[in-house]
C-alpha cells in the first residue's frame, strides 16, 4: 500500500502542475521517475498478459492523484490569469523554456547530423500551423451541437498527445487550441458535464499515443525529441508574441527566470538523486 500511496502523491503533484501552461506532464513524470512505467502500464492495459491488473491498479492510483491535483489548483490559476495576465504569461513562457534542458539531456549522447534539422523545423512549423486554427473551434461548452461535441473530442485527442509526450506542456497545448480558459473555468466551478466529450477524447488519445510513443522513442528517439524541441522553441515565441510593450513591467523578466529555474532545478535535482 505504501507503494501506491507514493504513486498517488506523484500523480497529485503532476496533476497540480498540469494546470500551469509551460509545465510538461511527460517531463514531470520523467523527473519523478515514473514516465516509462506510465507508458508501459497504458500499453499493458490494452494488451494481453498477467500485468494487466497490476497496471490497472497503478493507473487508478495515479489518475486519482492527478485528478485531485487538477481540481485543487485550477481555481488558483484562473484567478492569477484574471488578475495578472501579462506576468503569468512570462512565468509560463519561462516554464516552457525550462523544459529545453530536459530534452537536450535525452539526446546529449547523439551526434548531430544535418538531416536532423528538418525534424527541428517541423516542430516549429507545427506551432505556426496551430495558430491558424479558428478561435473557439475546440471550445468547451454544454450548448454545442453534435459537430461541436465531435470537435471537443478531437481537441481532447490532440491534448492527450501533449499529455503523453515529454517536453510538451498539455496546458500550453490547450492554450494554443483555445481550450484552456474554458477548461479551467469548468474545473474550478465543478461543471463536469461540459467536460465529458473532451474527457472521452483524452482517453482515446492517451491509448493511441502511448503505443505510438513506445514505438517512436524505442526506434526513432532523436528525431522524436528534435520535433518536440522545435515545438517547445516555437511555443516560447508564440506565448510572448501577443504581449505589447506597453504591458511590460519590472516583474516580467524575473518571473520568466523563475519559471525557467523552477523546471530546470527540479530536473537537476531528479538527475542528482537518480
Amino acid at each position: 500500500m505504501k507503494r501506491y500511496l507514493s504513486v498517488f502523491l506523484k500523480g497529485l503533484w503532476i496533476g497540480g502542475t498540469l494546470t500551469v501552461p509551460g509545465v510538461s506532464g511527460g517531463s514531470m513524470a520523467m523527473i519523478l521517475g515514473i514516465y516509462e512505467q506510465l507508458v508501459r502500464s497504458v500499453n499493458n492495459l490494452i494488451g494481453r498478459g498477467r500485468e494487466k491488473w497490476e497496471s490497472f491498479r497503478f493507473l487508478l492510483f495515479f489518475c486519482a492523484g492527478g485528478l485531485t491535483g487538477v481540481l485543487a489548483l485550477s481555481w488558483v490559476v484562473v484567478w492569477l490569469m484574471k488578475m495578472y495576465p501579462v506576468l503569468v504569461v512570462f512565468f509560463f513562457a519561462g516554464a516552457v523554456a525550462g523544459g529545453i534542458p530536459v530534452i537536450f539531456h535525452e539526446v546529449k549522447d547523439t551526434a548531430f547530423k544535418w538531416y536532423y534539422v528538418p525534424f527541428l523545423l517541423g516542430g516549429i512549423i507545427l506551432v505556426l500551423l496551430l495558430q491558424m486554427i479558428p478561435p473557439g473551434l475546440f471550445e468547451i461548452s454544454q450548448t454545442r451541437d453534435l459537430s461541436g461535441i465531435f470537435l471537443q473530442m478531437i481537441g481532447g485527442i490532440i491534448a492527450a498527445a501533449a499529455l503523453v509526450l515529454p517536453g510538451i506542456s498539455v496546458s500550453h497545448m490547450l492554450y494554443v487550441l483555445g481550450i484552456y480558459k474554458g477548461l479551467m473555468i469548468s474545473l474550478s466551478t465543478f461543471d463536469f458535464l461540459a467536460l465529458i466529450p473532451f474527457a472521452i477524447g483524452v482517453i482515446i488519445g492517451v491509448l493511441l499515443t502511448a503505443r505510438a510513443v513506445d514505438y517512436l522513442f524505442s526506434r526513432h528517439k532523436t528525431p522524436a525529441y528534435l520535433i518536440i524541441l522545435g515545438f517547445v522553441l516555437g511555443s516560447v515565441g508564440e506565448l510572448l508574441a501577443g504581449v505589447q510593450l506597453s504591458d511590460l513591467s519590472w516583474g516580467c523578466l524575473p518571473l520568466f527566470a523563475a519559471g525557467f529555474f523552477c523546471i530546470y532545478l527540479m530536473f537537476k535535482k531528479s538527475k542528482a538523486g537518480a
